[in-house]
């Protein structure tokens, strides 16, 4: 492939839909004798969860949404005009506290997710491409009552699932300009096996295995800027749901009898930037 030919599918390697119209401004089909291109692109952004909780009273004051945020980083290979190979690592930590002065109420959850996936470009258009793969969940989420100098109750889970994952990834040139609109979407099923840890300051603390199946859909949009033919901006909003990610999420204090209950199915969302590089 000529550097011209490489600069052009290199610029456009993300993307994956484009309009007939767009099509016949701007020549996308590579040769069969394509080198391999690279892409790597890292991202990042605030994440917020509303209305997580589910508690009897507001004694340990009013618990306000979680909010935190996330950082990905993507490596993409093509190997074949229609076909290539991805790996990505996400972090997402977000958490919250209140307290009415004297009682104090801690929620922290972080997990982390590595995609690995084979990516097809029907018609070898890199504006087109469909993506199919696996998926690995670590999760470590923790809650904490406590109460005055002594009284304390908590929650604790840490684990792992694995599970298939596919999706879309598109983009859409506006035009003839250097500006593109940013589409993603992407579903996986989980299947995992958590420990979990409960203490009750008036009660023997207890643990327990959870072998339970986890469902995430994720989707974003944006305006992307290709700055030059290797490196493009985009910006956007980001959702992920997610549903059983924190099932058995209690913390409890049984003096009151009091307890705090997280809501096992969250939503995040949030505002997120990408820069991307294609050599």
């Amino acid at each position: 492939m000529t550097e011209c030919g490489k600069n052009l599918a290199a610029k456009r390697l993300f993307a994956v839909a484009v309009p007939d119209a767009n099509a016949a401004d701007m020549p996308v089909t590579l040769p069969p004798e394509v080198d391999a291109v690279n892409y790597l692109s890292v991202e990042g952004g605030s994440v917020w969860n509303n209305g997580n909780f589910d508690r009897s009273s507001d004694k340990y004051g009013k618990m306000d949404d979680e909010d935190g945020f996330y950082g990905a980083v993507t490596y993409r290979r093509l190997f074949q005009p229609q076909w290539d190979w991805q790996i990505t690592g996400t972090a997402t930590g977000v958490d919250t506290s209140s307290s009415d002065g004297v009682n104090r109420f801690k929620s922290d959850l972080d997990f982390q997710t590595i995609d690995l996936d084979l990516g097809y470009h029907p018609g070898a258009n890199p504006l087109n491409r469909l993506l199919f793969g696996i998926r690995a969940l670590h999760l470590n989420d923790s809650m904490t009552l406590t109460g005055g100098a002594t009284r304390h109750g908590s929650y604790g889970a840490e684990g792992w699932a694995f599970g298939p994952r596919a999706g879309f990834q598109t983009e859409t040139m506006l035009g003839g300009s250097q500006f593109g609109f940013v589409a993603e979407g992407s579903g996986s099923i989980l299947f995992g096996n958590f420990d979990n840890s409960y203490y009750d300051w008036l009660a023997p603390s207890t643990t327990s295995d959870s072998h339970r199946t986890v469902y995430n859909i994720e989707a974003l949009a944006g305006l992307s800027w290709h700055t030059t033919s290797q490196f493009t901006l985009t910006a956007g909003y980001r959702l992920q749901k997610w549903w059983n990610l924190r099932a058995g999420a209690t913390a409890t204090d049984s003096l009151e009898p009091y307890s705090v209950t997280a809501d096992k199915d969250p939503l995040f969302h949030g505002p997120f930037l990408r820069a991307a590089l294609t050599f």
